[in-house]
């Protein structure tokens, strides 16, 4: 069982927006902790006791668009790897001596070097 939230968010050392989910509505909304001051800024300053007293539970930091860009770029290529792999595994289908068809190539190898050169494309 994990520990109860403590109202303060992931590294509270750090300035920063977090989600909340409101206890309420279930809405998750965007909130600026201030770490200089050890609270929430809502227009005013909430400390972390008010917002659990209020239900709010933590749901993690607001990423910046550079840091969601390399997390997307890098499943991505996770993703790739992961069918290239399953290829390499596989075993090379021949049609009857049917060669390659619009450039596709047969062996498993290429298809596998191909799958990971795709790209973000």
């Amino acid at each position: 069982m994990s520990e109860p939230w403590d109202g303060c968010p992931q590294n509270p050392e750090r300035e920063g927006w977090h989600w909340l989910t409101r206890a309420e509505d279930g809405l998750t909304i965007p909130k600026r902790w201030n770490a200089e001051m050890g609270a929430w800024e809502d227009g005013i300053m909430l400390s972390p006791a008010t917002v659990i007293e209020w239900g709010a539970n933590y749901a993690g930091p607001c990423h910046a668009p550079a840091e969601v860009t390399a997390q997307v770029k890098a499943a991505r290529q996770e993703e790739r790897e992961a069918c290239a792999q399953v290829v390499l595994r596989g075993k090379t289908v021949l049609l009857a001596g049917i060669g390659p068809v619009d450039g596709y190539p047969w062996d498993n190898a290429s298809a596998a070097a191909a799958i990971r050169a795709r790209g973000d494309a």
